[in-house]
């Protein structure tokens, strides 16, 4: 485990996608890297998902509303603008993380300095070399 922990945010786009992004943020919140928040932007929805989401007390979470629908995109960039983390992990709403997902692939992407970006999914692209790893099992 790292002595510094940077911070790593967990954007999550979403629209009327409650009872599956609740799933989604359970597991961000349940992950074993302590340093983490979870930014939930609602785009929009009209399934009363951002006053639903009030009943999730903690301090990690975050969530914030577009007034209309303005798609993934907007999202993903309004979630960038709002946070100040070090690292950013990009999750739609019907995904979910293994519970040591965040900690396995920012200590390997800090471990590694050739590399200086990293793909939270199943592979890791160096933009130094061109290699490529596959961190499926990671």
């Amino acid at each position: 485990m790292m002595a510094n922990y940077p911070k790593v945010a967990v954007i999550i786009p979403t629209f009327n996608r409650y009872p599956i992004l609740c799933r989604a943020i359970d597991s961000i919140l349940i992950q074993s890297y302590p340093n983490i928040d979870c930014l939930v932007i609602d785009d929009g929805s009209t399934d009363n998902s951002t006053q639903l989401l009030k009943d999730k007390d903690d301090s990690r979470l975050h969530i914030y509303r577009n007034e209309s629908n303005k798609e993934k995109a907007y999202s993903r960039n309004r979630g960038v603008k709002e946070t100040d983390a070090e690292y950013i992990c990009f999750l739609d709403s019907d995904d979910t993380l293994t519970k040591n997902s965040i900690e396995r692939r920012l200590y390997f992407l800090l471990s590694c300095s050739e590399f200086r970006s990293a793909s939270f999914g199943i592979r890791l692209d160096s933009s130094y070399n061109n290699n490529t790893i596959d961190i499926a099992k990671l």
